[in-house]
């Protein structure tokens, strides 16, 4: 009986240490205290500079020359007509896969049929999110444009070789 009882007296002052030390060792832990900014005339100009002033008055649209503006909307909108077509081009040859496997005849050919299927789903998908940014940047650039008239291409010299002696 004595043994139980010095056993009960050893688990209660081991219980005891444990419980202090988490508590000294919480009481020890500094607090973390938040960092304060550190404000100086730099952050508080008496008057803005006279560049800065003419920066925040100028338009992003207006930064860039309205021809520029044109070209890149033309240019936008021949890569979204080109990537329509190359779009068909593989949705049709989709369309033939797809055929092909219906028809073939052996688990050989459908593996390789179907390899081929899925990278031309990969490839329709990679054309059809290229024009969804095409389509992003050209109604952005429509919206820069809206209500603009297409300036006039300058005026090149006609270079014709002048006419032989006769």
């Amino acid at each position: 009986m004595r043994s139980h009882i010095a056993f009960l007296i050893c688990l209660v002052l081991l219980l005891s240490l444990a419980v202090a030390s988490q508590a000294s060792a919480q009481q020890q832990e500094p607090e973390k205290k938040k960092a304060r900014k550190v404000w100086t005339n730099d952050d508080f100009p008496l008057r803005p500079a006279p560049a800065a002033k003419k920066e925040e008055a100028q338009k992003p649209e207006e930064a860039r020359p309205l021809a520029e503006l044109f070209a890149e909307l033309d240019k936008a909108r021949e890569e979204r007509r080109l990537s329509q077509e190359t779009l068909a081009a593989f949705q049709k040859e989709l369309e033939d896969l797809r055929e092909k496997r219906f028809r073939a005849r052996n688990d050989y050919d459908r593996n390789f049929l179907d390899e081929a299927l899925e990278a031309a789903e990969a490839q329709i998908a990679k054309v059809e999110a290229e024009l969804k940014e095409l389509d992003a940047k050209i109604a952005e650039l429509e919206k820069q444009t809206k209500g603009r008239k297409r300036p006039q291409p300058p005026k090149q010299e006609s270079k014709t070789p002048p006419s032989p002696p006769s």
